[in-house]
This record gives C-alpha cells, sequence and structure tokens, in this order.
C-alpha cells in the first residue's frame, strides 16, 4: 500500500485537516519537477555558449557557485553548521553591479535582436534583461510561465547580464530557485501547522489528566470516608442493640467492598455527630440505597437504563445560565490564585461510591484514547514530512532530507515526552484504582487492539442468510397474491399488511448497514457522533449480519404463514404472534450472546424515546425519533394487528371485509401513526427547556405540530372520505411537506448556502462528487410529496393496502437517503471544530486554578480580535447571517455529554482568616 493511502486510511477523520497535506504536496512535486528539465537544459547550453564567448574574447561571467546549492529555509533556529549553510534564500551574486550600470549606458553594449530572441525584441524594458538563445519552442514554454516570471520580476531586476547566453541561464536558474523555495515555504507552513496543533492537543490532554486525578483523588477520600462511618455506625449499634441483635449481625455481614459503597449523603454528612438516632437513621437509609444499587448492578440490562429528570429551565432563574454545549466558546475564564495551604469549601454531589467508580472509569477510557489518537497523530506526520521531503529531493536532484530531519526530530512535536509520561501515569492510576494492582488486565482494558478485526463470520453468515431470505420473499409474495386472486385466501390483504410492517423495520435495518459501510469508506466516525463503547461498537458487517437474521426468519415464518403446512393442527394466521415473540426475545435476552451490549443499548434507546421529555436529548434519541416517523406503517399496523387478533379475525375470513380492524373504521390506528411525531415534538421542547433557544427547538416543534396534523386528518380522511376532509389533508400535508424539505435541506443537511464556495451547498463536503447532494435535494423533496396518492386514490383510501404499501416505502428510501447527509454533515461540524474524544461527566466538582491572569497584552489583543470580529459580523449582510444561522442549526438539535465545570470561590472571612 502506498503512504498517501495508508495515511488517509489510519488518520483520525475529525482532525484530517491538521494533518500535512501529503496529496496537496504530492501535486506541488509534479508541478515543480517539469521545471528542473528545462532549466538544466537551458542552463547547459548557456554554460556552453558562455565558454564560446570566453573563446571569441567576449565578456562573460560564470554562473554563481550558489546554484548549486540546495533551497532550504528552516523555521527553526538551530547552530547545526549544515543547516546555516542552508537557510539563505538569496538569488546568485548580479552579473553587473548597480554601480557598473549607472556607469554605462544600453548603446555602449552590443544587442543583438532576432526572431529567437522575442523578449529583447520588445520594447518594455522589464523584460529586456538578457538574450535567450533558444528555439521557438522554449520561447512559447515560456511565454506560458508569464505569470511565473511577473511574480519574480523583482528578483529578475537583480540579474543584469546583458547581450550575453549565460545571463540566460542565470535568470531561468533563479526561477528554479524561486518555485522550492515556495515549496519548501509550504513545507514549513504545513509544519507550523502540525506543530500548534499537538501543542494545543496536548495541553488538553495534561489539563483533563489533571482533573481526573484530582477526581481520582476524592474518590480514595470518598472511600475512606465510608470505611470509618460503617465502623463507627456498627460500634454505635453493638452499643445500643447489643451483640445479639439481628440488625447487628446483618450489619456485620456486609462485606467489606460493599461497605465502600453504601456512601450516598454528601460530604457533609461524613462529619461527627453526637446524635445517635440521626445517624442511625442515615445508616438504614443508606443500607437501603447500598442495596437498590447493588441489585441495579446485578443486572447488567438494568444497568443500562439511565433515572428520568424533568427539565430545570435553569435559563429562567434569576443569574441562571442555560447549558453549555461543544459547539459554544467558554468565553468565561476565572483565574485562582488562591494557595495551596488555604482551607477548600467543598461541597460534594451525592452520588454513590460505585457509581462514582464507574464513571471516573469510563472518562480514564475516553482520556487515554484520546492520547492514542495523538499518539498516532505524531507518527503519521514525521512520517509523511520525511516522505515528502524525499520524493522532493528526488525530483530536484537536491539533498536536503539528512537536514531536514535533523530538524524535524527537533521539533517539539517529535521530542516531546509528555504524552508518554501521561500514559504511564494514567496506566498506573488504572492498575491500582481499578484493577487491584493487576496491571496486565489494566494495559489490556485500556490499550485498544491495534490489530484490524475480521469479521469473517458475520459476513458470511449474513449473507448466506440473506441470499436464502432473497428468493423464499420473492416466492412468498407471489404464494399470497396467486392465493387471493384464486380467492382461497380472503384474509390475505391483512396477513400482508402485518408482515409488510414488520418487512419495512428488517429493511430499515438492512438499509442502516448500507448506511454505516459508505461512511467507513469516506471515514464518517459514525461510532464517535452515536457515542457508541468503540471497544465494543459493532461494525457494518455486523449490522448487516443482525437484520440479515431477523429477515430471514420473516421470510421463512410468512412463508409457513401463506403456505399454512399444518393447517390442521397450527393456523397460518398465528405465524406473525411467532415471529414477534422470537424478535422480542432476541432483543430482551439476558445472556452475553448476539451482541449483548448493543441490544441493550437498543433497548435503553427506545426507553428513553417512549419517556421523551423527560430525558435530555442526545444525537441516538433525537435520530431513532427521526428514523420512526419513517416507520409510520409499522407502528400503526400493531392497531390493526391486536385488533385481529383480539376479535379472531371476525369480518375477514368470509370475505366480506366487514372488520372494525381497518383504517377506515380504526381511530387508534391514525394515533399511533402520529406517536413518533409527538415523541419529536417532546424532545424538541425538553431542548428548548433545557438552552432557553427558541430557534431552532419552537420552530422544529412547530414542524412536527404540522406532521400531527397531517396524520390526524389523514386518519379522518380514510374514516370518512368527504370533500371538508379531503381539503383539510391537502392543505396540511402540503404544509407539511414545504416546511419538512426545507428543514432537511437548510438545516438537517446545511445546504443551499448562497456564500459557499461549492455551489449551493457547503464549504466542506465529505462526499466527492457534488452531483449526490444535488440529487438528493431534489429527490428529497418530491419523496415529502407522497400523500399526493392517497388524494388522487380517493376510491380506494380505505383499504387501498398497495397504494399504502409504497408510499411507505418510497418514505423508507426517503429517510435512507436523509441519514447520509445528516451524519454527514455532523462528520463535518466535528472536523471544523477537530473533536475526535468525548469529555464524560465528572462525579465531583471541578476546581481549576491558574497561577497567573493573563497580561494585559494579551486581554488587549483578545479585546482587538473580539472588536474586529464585531465589526466584520457587523458589515455582512442579512442574508448572510440567516444563512449562518439556518446552517449551525443542526448542531443544536441534540446535546453532548461533558462536564459542568463548577466554580467554588471562598468567603471574604476565609480570606481574612488566611491572612
Amino acid at each position: 500500500m502506498k503512504f498517501g493511502q495508508d495515511l488517509a486510511e489510519h488518520r483520525v477523520p475529525e482532525w484530517q485537516s491538521q494533518y500535512l497535506d501529503y496529496k496537496k504536496g504530492k501535486k506541488k512535486l509534479k508541478k515543480l519537477s517539469k521545471k528542473p528539465s528545462i532549466l538544466k537544459s537551458s542552463l547547459t547550453q548557456g554554460r556552453n555558449n558562455a565558454s564560446e564567448h570566453r573563446d571569441q574574447g567576449t565578456w562573460a561571467e560564470s554562473p554563481s557557485s550558489d546554484a548549486q546549492k540546495p533551497v532550504y529555509s528552516s523555521a527553526l533556529h538551530t547552530e547545526d553548521p549544515g543547516i546555516e549553510r542552508l537557510q539563505s534564500f538569496k538569488l546568485p551574486s548580479p552579473a553587473l553591479l548597480p554601480s557598473d550600470r549607472k556607469s554605462s549606458s544600453p548603446e555602449t553594449l552590443p544587442r543583438k535582436v532576432s526572431d529567437t530572441t522575442p523578449l529583447l525584441s520588445s520594447d518594455d524594458p522589464k523584460l529586456s534583461t538578457g538574450s535567450i538563445k533558444e528555439s521557438p519552442k522554449l520561447a512559447g514554454q515560456i511565454s506560458r510561465h508569464q505569470s511565473t516570471v511577473s511574480r519574480f520580476i523583482v528578483n529578475l531586476k537583480r540579474v543584469h547580464s546583458l547581450n550575453t547566453s549565460p545571463a540566460t541561464g542565470t535568470e531561468m536558474e533563479g526561477l528554479a530557485r524561486s518555485a522550492r523555495e515556495d515549496f519548501i515555504g509550504w513545507v514549513n507552513s504545513e509544519f507550523d501547522k502540525v506543530e500548534r496543533f499537538y501543542r494545543e492537543r496536548e495541553d488538553a490532554c495534561l489539563d483533563r489528566f489533571l482533573v481526573l486525578q484530582d477526581q481520582v483523588v476524592q474518590l480514595n477520600q470518598q472511600k475512606q470516608r465510608s470505611t470509618h462511618k460503617l465502623s463507627r455506625l456498627r460500634d454505635l449499634r453493638k452499643k445500643r442493640k447489643g451483640p445479639d441483635n439481628n440488625v447487628v449481625s446483618t450489619v456485620s455481614s456486609v462485606p467489606i467492598e460493599g461497605r465502600h459503597s453504601s456512601d450516598t449523603s454528601t460530604m457533609h454528612s461524613y462529619e461527627e455527630s453526637s446524635d445517635e438516632e440521626g445517624a442511625m437513621t442515615r445508616a438504614i437509609h443508606s443500607n437501603f440505597w447500598f442495596v437498590a444499587y447493588l441489585t441495579k448492578r446485578k443486572f447488567r440490562i438494568i444497568n443500562k437504563f439511565d433515572t428520568p429528570s424533568l427539565p430545570k429551565f435553569e435559563w429562567l432563574r434569576e443569574n441562571g445560565s442555560a447549558e453549555k454545549q461543544y459547539y459554544d466558546e467558554d468565553r468565561e475564564q476565572i483565574y485562582d490564585n488562591r494557595r495551596d495551604y488555604r482551607r477548600r469549601q467543598s461541597a460534594q454531589p451525592a452520588i454513590p461510591y460505585y457509581s462514582a467508580r464507574k464513571t471516573l472509569k469510563k472518562a480514564i477510557y475516553e482520556l487515554y484514547r484520546s492520547m492514542e489518537l495523538l499518539k498516532s497523530y505524531k507518527v503519521l506526520n514525521r512520517t509523511a514530512f520525511r516522505k515528502l521531503i524525499k520524493k522532493y529531493d528526488k525530483a530536484t536532484d537536491d539533498n536536503i532530507l539528512p537536514i531536514y530531519m535533523r530538524k524535524l526530530d527537533s521539533s517539539y512535536f517529535v521530542t516531546s515526552d509528555l504524552l508518554d509520561n501521561l500514559m504511564a501515569k494514567i496506566e498506573t492510576i488504572f492498575t491500582d484504582v481499578f484493577e487491584n494492582g493487576n496491571r496486565k488486565v489494566a494495559l489490556t482494558k485500556l490499550r485498544s487492539n491495534e490489530a484490524e478485526k475480521q469479521y469473517y463470520i458475520s459476513t458470511f453468515s449474513g449473507s448466506f442468510l440473506l441470499g436464502f431470505a432473497i428468493p423464499v420473499f420473492a416466492y412468498t409474495i407471489y404464494l399470497a397474491l396467486h392465493k387471493m386472486k384464486i380467492g382461497e385466501l380472503p384474509e390475505g390483504r391483512f396477513l400482508l399488511q402485518i408482515w409488510g410492517g414488520f418487512f419495512f423495520c428488517c429493511l430499515m435495518g438492512l438499509l442502516f448497514s448500507i448506511n454505516c459501510y459508505v461512511w467507513s469508506i469516506y471515514k464518517v466516525n459514525y461510532k464517535f457522533i452515536f457515542e457508541f463503547n468503540p471497544r465494543d461498537a459493532l461494525d457494518y458487517r455486523q449490522f448487516f449480519a443482525m437484520s440479515s437474521v431477523f429477515f430471514f426468519l420473516g421470510c421463512v415464518l410468512a412463508w409457513f404463514s401463506f403456505e399454512n403446512f399444518w393447517s390442521n393442527t397450527f393456523d397460518g394466521r398465528n405465524w406473525p404472534w411467532i415471529y414477534l415473540g422470537v424478535c422480542a426475545l432476541i432483543l430482551v435476552c439476558p445472556f452475553d450472546i448476539l451482541f449483548l451490549n448493543s441490544r441493550t443499548w437498543l433497548l435503553s434507546s427506545f426507553f428513553r424515546l417512549i419517556l421523551s421529555g423527560l430525558y435530555p436529548v442526545e444525537f441516538r434519541d433525537f435520530f431513532l425519533g427521526d428514523v420512526l416517523c419513517s416507520l409510520t406503517y409499522s407502528i400503526s399496523n400493531l392497531s390493526m394487528f391486536f385488533c385481529l387478533y383480539a376479535t379472531h379475525w371476525q369480518g375477514c375470513l368470509d370475505g366480506s371485509g366487514t372488520t372494525k380492524c381497518g383504517s377506515s373504521r380504526s381511530r387508534l390506528l391514525g394515533f399511533l401513526s402520529t406517536l413518533p411525531s409527538i415523541w419529536r415534538f417532546l424532545q424538541c421542547f425538553r431542548r428548548y427547556a433545557d438552552t432557553g433557544e427558541w430557534f431552532p427547538h419552537l420552530a422544529n416543534m412547530a414542524k412536527y405540530t404540522g406532521s400531527i396534523l397531517y396524520y390526524m386528518s389523514l386518519s379522518l380522511y380514510r374514516i370518512e372520505t368527504v370533500t371538508k376532509y379531503r381539503a383539510l389533508l391537502i392543505t396540511f400535508a402540503t404544509i407539511n411537506s414545504v416546511y419538512s424539505s426545507m428543514w432537511d435541506i437548510f438545516m438537517d443537511w446545511s445546504l443551499l448556502q448562497f456564500d459557499s464556495h461549492n455551489y449551493l451547498l457547503r464549504d466542506h463536503l465529505i462526499f466527492e462528487n457534488k452531483w449526490y447532494y444535488y440529487t438528493a435535494m431534489v429527490t428529497d423533496v418530491i419523496l415529502r410529496f407522497q400523500w399526493i396518492f392517497y388524494a388522487f386514490f380517493k376510491t380506494q383510501i380505505q383499504q387501498s393496502a398497495v397504494t399504502s404499501f409504497f408510499i411507505a416505502l418510497a418514505e423508507i428510501i426517503r429517510r435512507f437517503i436523509w441519514i447520509f447527509f445528516r451524519m454527514e454533515n455532523e462528520h463535518a461540524t466535528n472536523v471544523h471544530l477537530a473533536r475526535a474524544s468525548r469529555e464524560l461527566p465528572l462525579p465531583y466538582p471541578i476546581i481549576v486554578r491558574k497561577a497567573t491572569a493573563p497580561s494585559e497584552s494579551t486581554a488587549a489583543e483578545a479585546e482587538r480580535v473580539d472588536e474586529a470580529a464585531a465589526e466584520s459580523l457587523r458589515r455582512n449582510t442579512v442574508i448572510g447571517q440567516i444563512s449562518r444561522m439556518l446552517n449551525s442549526a443542526h448542531i443544536k438539535d441534540f446535546q453532548r455529554r461533558k462536564t459542568s465545570k463548577q466554580w467554588k470561590d471562598e468567603d471574604d472571612s476565609d480570606d481574612e482568616d488566611a491572612q
């Protein structure tokens, strides 16, 4: 594999703009390698002509010895004599000194003008600086490079070799050196970019490490306080109730490990107290929550479910502030110059010991992972610089690789060992605190598996099951339609709708695996966006295998249902029940098979979605809600499914179609159609309650209000096909389609930016072909208006299973396209912000200390930057401001799990006491 491909394969996707642009460097080298061939030929011919003129007694000067030196500019000062020798960018010494030019006039020096010297025949004095005795082909090549000559006209003025051939060599040699200078200058600018970014990320890792180190200290202190508290309470119980009491024996039987976790009160509750009754009450309360926590910890599935919470409306309170997101700039800086020995007031949150321990463990995982990424960044960039300079030497016959490598190896991002020291300290802390001194196990858990995983079993099983299921699926459809046509299966229309709902769920899973496959090709880090655990996150081949299992199972059981093999003992209409039960058992299976962690993640996500409004909205919450908005066909069919089995298929088996479970008589079906939109409406309200920003959250609520009204009007029109309901349907459906289409393109995809470098798109694109975006925009608008078939087929609207099926299929395809660009847009935001790791919330408050306040010059400079930014904002047009507001709306749809910094100030009385 070539290094360029290897670099693209292993670089951090969110940091791709911060790496050395190896591809651009190779393009520059290709342009640079075309010039020496011309220059060498001109220089050779110029030297030959110069020797002829010397033999004839004509004045000429040999080329400067500086021409033999390679071009190199060092960005750093060094004492290496080899580097100092190559730091000069000066052109060769002029053939004529300026004093000689003043003393001599153009008439004193003969000038030959011919057809082969077009520059000398020009009346422009700027071009009459020398003679070029070359062929017309060379003259044409020079004329095509006039832009290059004009850029270096100042340098060419220094060359005054008139009427002699060596002037040509000197001039062209200057152009070659300038081209090489430009390339080396670009390499140095890339070097500065890498150096600056590495310092920033290393400082961030250091700050995060110091915070986590303090958190671990507080964790150990809480553990010691818990041990002391339980020991004291045990003595109190023995003293008060006697050694034979059952309560005492119960407390004494608590294991040592469990005693450490029973602390659920704040730090102030650990103070000494003379009230023994209060101590006993706290002990009972502590033991109760300890047992509850151990119960939750025992069952892994329950442990995945978070506790609901109501919105706090912090922004409505006095001096309240909304939550800070990862896209917000934290301008608040508090500089704490307090001495280390001064008293500190602290108020710890009420969190059990094991909960705090688990939270810190995850935070250390993330920090170590970010350090691994930064270490990979260092290695790849050093290799890229070495490869590029080596190619430069090969293209230009220079030999600057040893010198440049000495500069590179003496740079900060190569020589710094801070990252290695921090990783070693984290390994020690993790071994001592979380793995009981077992370093081997600790390193296995911390370090990511560098070997690429193979998914042979998943690929084979998924492909085999899908290949077997497709012909069964096709035959099942044919069998069902054939039996319905000959009248052998009167309930076939309803069975098809039931199995169609299951089919769309499986189809969405298969299409999502295709989404993941495309994202993996284009390096869209969907695992990071979904906040998957990188150690057990599923690959797209595993998604494909799971979806194939459900699809294969559904196709086989549907075949059994329509074929009705065991009609005497088991009715074919009961197979949907079996399929639903088997799928439910697979999802809730507590055994560690079939990707247990992923299944529990999915179940917890569904649980959070059902209780929308009671959970802060994360990416998985709103994403799953939008996907379910496209599965309204499957969700609404649940009412018909349960109704048919509750009424024992009454009115279906005789072919009369008088069942009360169809869409023409079921209001529950209309309500279930609106349910995903209601969930998204509640999520938008929760976002507004947490942030206090009316845009885009209230505007998004209005969009889902339109969706709810559309499905309500559709249900009314199905129940009673009259003109007023048809007009109501067309009105609400049009408003919903137009509003939703604009939201998809402007908000979710951030396209149609009028000031973008890419016409009607956005500046940063992940997919290379721009026609993907144009086609997706047109397709999304067309598929948003699929409801018009309901208006056209008004005579069949009540039981048109075919119409409903294909409209639902069109919506699935539209959502499949939407997912591509919504995730791509989120990844583009992460690339812009260079976000490649998470900052998980921490259990204890964070105290950030600064040694000194910023200097006045730094503050003044920051103030000038803010004023310039404000002035630039005032100069922007209204359209530009609206465009930026729309294009940044998508990053506010959800919140990241981020640490909330709590700043604690000491009272003035403490300050006086400390002095």
